[in-house]
């Protein structure tokens, strides 16, 4: 796996990001949505996306990223509602995507 992009809101974390992993101000993102439309997922480039949001963030980051044709890794828990969780579901069958749950050693 190669890192190709980050999406962060917090400029600091994103410049310390960009600096650790060699990755581009253009391929740097203050939201999911920026990185989503302006570099949407390509075959042999970038595939997958890590969601790793805050959980009331994680339907609206993944919309997201699933209708840019990401398939996503995301952290638990899917999300903070039963709605949401079924809206997630629904999101990626519509998409045609993955969503892959990875539990978090603290």
């Amino acid at each position: 796996m190669r890192i190709v992009a980050l999406a962060d809101p917090n400029s600091t974390r994103l410049a310390h990001a960009a600096k650790k992993y060699g990755i581009s101000d253009e391929r740097c993102f203050s939201d999911a949505a920026e990185l989503a439309e302006k570099f949407p997922a390509r075959e042999g480039f970038a595939e997958v996306a890590i969601n790793g949001t805050m959980d009331a963030q994680h339907l609206d980051t993944s919309r997201v990223l699933l209708e840019g044709g990401y398939d996503i890794l995301l952290e638990k828990p899917i999300a903070t509602t039963l709605d949401d969780v079924l809206e997630l579901n629904r999101l990626a069958e519509e998409n045609k995507r993955l969503v892959v749950i990875c539990h978090v050693l603290r």
